[in-house]
């Protein structure tokens, strides 16, 4: 009768441990799923408040900035990012940036190549690193054409809609093509470093607060070069390719600003820079 006992003792404890088991998981497994759900309520909460105040959140008083109607179609591959998780959205589909070069790809499939732009809508407020991360990634899609997104006009009150300031993006450097293609001695490049200061060409000229020395210096070297006949390579056309080279700890606005003032110069193609960034260290000399 003790043996009995004792047998059904421990097979009560044994039947309490795997209860409690059980219980723990079921616990454990519901706290996972409310981290979860909480957080995708709070990227939705996020995106929500974005776009409800998208007018301010976006760059503005971006002068060159140019009417694009492929803005308005559910249709055309817009990216909105509004902090530095890492996570996006493409239209309502949230988006990480191991998935978004793929989704880049589906969106833009079958479209002509004049087609072929990826636009992007920040929060001005987003680091850039967070901008470039996402250009590399834009660029495996086989995409060399990026549209910034950004109001003409100050915030006002009045109801505007958003315009596109385009850019071009560098193919993906090779070691072997490094070691032979001489730089170009005609290339112009804007270096924005930390304490946001602007250099053309390493001569320091100005800062992100003041962009119009910049603006007039770019103007003045266009116009020399009109009346001298200096032409982009195998093109009738002017020379007036820029190169923008940011940190990447600046806020994206910021470099948007600088962005406007090269294209208000007639500064075409605009370049960015988003290889060899790391050794940037920031301090013109």
């Amino acid at each position: 009768m003790k043996k009995i006992n004792q047998s059904m003792f421990a097979l009560n404890r044994s039947s309490n441990c795997l209860n409690l088991m059980i219980k723990s998981i079921i616990y454990c497994s519901l706290t996972t799923l409310l981290l979860i759900l909480t957080s995708c309520s709070s990227v939705r909460l996020g995106l929500n408040q974005f776009k409800e105040d998208k007018r301010s959140n976006l760059p503005q008083n971006i002068k060159s900035a140019d009417e694009d109607y492929d803005l308005r179609k559910e249709t055309s591959c817009i990216i909105t990012v509004y902090d530095d998780s890492g996570t996006f959205f493409i239209g309502k589909e949230q988006v990480t940036q191991d998935q978004i070069t793929n989704k880049i790809v589906e969106k833009i499939k079958g479209k002509t190549p004049d087609k072929r732009i990826v636009y992007i809508e920040s929060t001005i407020n987003v680091q850039y690193k967070t901008i470039v991360d996402l250009l590399d990634k834009i660029r495996k899609a086989d995409v060399d054409k990026v549209g910034f997104v950004a109001y003409k006009e100050k915030n006002d009150g009045y109801i505007t809609t958003p315009r596109r300031i385009e850019v071009k993006l560098p193919s993906e450097p090779k070691a072997e093509e490094l070691e032979i293609v001489k730089p170009n001695p005609l290339t112009l490049v804007v270096s924005i470093d930390k304490p946001e200061r602007l250099s053309l060409n390493n001569e320091i000229i100005g800062n992100i607060g003041e962009t119009n020395t910049l603006t007039n210096k770019l103007s003045e070297i266009f116009k020399e070069r009109e009346n001298n006949g200096v032409l982009r390579e195998g093109t009738n056309e002017v020379e007036k390719t820029v190169n923008i080279r940011a940190s990447q700890s600046l806020k994206y606005g910021d470099v948007v600003k600088v962005i406007d003032a090269v294209k208000l110069a007639g500064g075409s193609p605009i370049g960015i820079q988003i290889d060899d960034l790391s050794g940037f260290d920031l301090t013109i000399r």
